[in-house]
């Protein structure tokens, strides 16, 4: 392993240390907001933003177009000149979406047939958060080039601590819907605002053609893989937000959110590993020893979660978030079995980008978005139902992902993919054994539901 290689695994240890600290904080922030929001809002409230952020969702993979992944990945550091370029091109693109959004507004609700009846504005109200994004991006591309995750991690505590008062304190004065939508606005501009301060960025007027050329053929592969994952993740608010209704929606969404808590771990070390392995890509050995151990530490975290939630999950969902969330209970157990190897995905497909190979996400995605629509669809004609459909919507997640799974082992020779989840899957099943047998009887509330689940965290 080169020296230089050595010096940015150090440097990504400390960012993945930081970045951990500002995950533990935040989950205070996130539960507590969360925990506020769901007792004062309903199901149908979730449902209902839920359908409008899916709308949202398509203008902005309109307006992105990759860009910021592919200067990410560069080996050096892009100068000011090809940064500005790729700005000037993001902002025309998020300019001519946002106007775009704004006049399709009301077309968008004949489509998202569980849209609320306020949603066409609310539509148009968070469109401009992509002009805000536009603003920080040059700013956060500068903090990661340069492993900075000290400064990533104050961004990410604070914006989210903004959105959460704001929506708390809008939710507590009965503006339901528009209590969402007002922390949405009020925590894109406080990460804009702060991402200026601590990595300031003036672009030069310049607009080099040439320059972004292979930037936007990087940017359209990556972009590409967001399309498919839009079809991929519009089943749930088309059909099933059709099919189901806005409460049923609303169920199916906590469930999901909440199952999907581990990914928290996996974005910290998706974030780190991506340009760390982007830098080292040329040393097999130190790439092989840093995916392994990423590999690893995010089995570790949706085995432990998948074991709480078998273990202890009625008590859980009954103290956190009260009996009205209960009937989502079968979904949640669907939901965490399949993110064990779920969590997988957002790691392996940055390590394929580090190395240039997006395209290899982008098709694999687009055959397990086909496999997802015709499991669904067939299963919800031939048995409709909230619990049926999240086992059929996770069909594709288990196959896609042992099929990546595959993948990666033939792009990284020597890379011993089946060892990280031995010990996590182990451990997990303890978890559920001890859950089951004796935590989930001593669970009556706050205190001493923290108290079982550090005790089967020692475990």
């Amino acid at each position: 392993m080169t020296a230089r290689s050595e010096e940015i695994l150090a440097l990504a240890r400390i960012g993945a240390v930081l970045l951990g600290a500002r995950t533990v904080v935040m989950q205070f922030v996130v539960l507590g907001g969360n925990v506020y929001l769901t007792r004062r809002l309903s199901p149908d409230d979730f449902g209902g933003f839920a359908v409008v952020q899916s709308a949202l969702l398509f203008f902005e993979l309109l307006g992105d177009g990759g860009l910021g992944a592919a200067l990410v990945s560069s080996k050096e550091m892009p100068d000011r000149r090809t940064m500005s370029s790729v700005f000037w091109l993001q902002a025309m693109l998020a300019s001519g979406v946002v106007a775009l959004a704004w006049a399709l507004a009301d077309v968008m609700r004949r489509v998202w047939t569980a849209m609320p009846p306020e949603g066409p504005w609310l539509l148009r109200a968070l469109s401009l958060t992509m002009l805000l994004t536009v603003l920080r991006t040059p700013c956060g591309i500068q903090m990661e080039r340069r492993l900075q995750f000290g400064r990533i991690a104050v961004i990410d505590v604070v914006r989210r601590l903004v959105y959460f008062t704001v929506a708390v304190l809008l939710a507590r004065a009965g503006f339901g819907l528009k209590a969402l939508l007002a922390g949405v606005l009020a925590e894109a501009t406080t990460a804009a605002i702060l991402a200026y301060a601590l990595s300031p960025f003036r672009p030069a007027w310049v607009l080099d053609r040439e320059r972004l050329g292979p930037i936007i053929r990087f940017g359209v592969a990556v972009q590409s893989r967001g399309f498919i994952g839009y079809v991929n993740g519009a089943i749930t608010p088309l059909f099933a937000g059709a099919l189901l209704g806005r409460h049923a929606l609303g169920l199916n969404n906590w469930a999901q959110g909440f199952a999907y808590f581990p990914l928290e771990a996996v974005n910290i070390i998706s974030r780190v590993s991506y340009p760390v392995l982007s830098q080292i890509r040329d040393d097999a050995p130190a790439l092989r020893r840093a995916l392994e151990q990423s590999m690893q530490g995010v089995a570790l975290v949706s085995c432990f979660f998948t074991g709480l939630v078998w273990g202890i999950g009625p008590a859980m969902v009954r103290v956190v978030y009260t009996d009205q969330w209960l009937p989502a209970m079968d979904v949640l157990l669907v939901y965490s079995t399949a993110m064990i190897v779920g969590t997988m995905s957002p790691l392996l497909a940055s390590a394929l980008d580090a190395i240039g190979r997006p395209g290899i996400v982008a098709r694999l995605s687009a055959g397990w978005v086909t496999l997802n629509w015709i499991v669904v669809v067939v299963v919800m004609k031939l048995s409709p139902g909230l619990t049926h459909y999240a086992m059929a919507h996770c069909v594709h997640v288990v196959v896609g992902n042992v099929a990546l799974l595959a993948i990666v082992q033939r792009q990284f020779p020597g890379l011993r993919t089946g060892r990280a989840f031995v010990t996590p899957v182990l451990a997990g099943l303890a978890v559920v054994a001890a859950g089951r047998l004796w935590l989930r009887g001593q669970v009556g509330g706050p205190f001493t539901l923290a108290a079982v689940v550090l005790a089967a965290a020692a475990l």
